[in-house]
């Protein structure tokens, strides 16, 4: 599974994308219907699974059920947030990916808006949210500290 999207870039720290674009995405894990998990998996899997739901008595309407792979302690992207992503582009899908897993998008304290659009902010009073601890960490020093060397 993968998480594919579009977003509003406001502000780049290091590499080519313009500021103000609007690009798209996408990202390890993601939700999909256990129909389209099943299609992708190997037909071994696939007959286990459901000799295992038969012998457990388990109906699943696989159409209508969904399954969430997630990668461990990444988090969800969620529509309005703003967030640091490391972007990496893939000519395969004609996409950023989104790298660097639960360390390569990071929210960011920036006030949700009605709809997306390029914000003016103070870049040094930023603060990100740390993934693992969930403890805010000033933008800059990690920027310093990770993204230019």
């Amino acid at each position: 599974g993968r998480t594919f999207g579009k977003m509003l870039v406001n502000n780049v720290f290091w590499g080519d994308i313009s500021e103000g674009s609007l690009v798209e995405y996408l990202k390890p894990g993601g939700t999909v219907t256990i129909e389209e998990y099943d299609k992708y998996d190997i037909p071994e899997a696939v007959e286990k699974r459901d000799y295992l739901y038969q012998q457990s008595g388990i109906v699943i309407d696989k159409e209508n059920s969904y399954l969430t792979i997630k990668i461990e302690d990444d988090i969800t992207i969620e529509q309005g947030k703003t967030y640091l992503a490391y972007l990496k582009y893939k000519e395969k899908y004609n996409k950023y990916e989104i790298v660097g897993l639960q360390n390569g998008l990071r929210e960011v304290n920036i006030e949700q808006k009605s709809r997306v659009m390029s914000q003016d902010y103070n870049v040094n009073k930023l603060k990100i949210k740390n993934n693992n601890t969930g403890d805010w960490e000033a933008l800059d020093n990690y920027i310093q500290e990770n993204v230019i060397k």
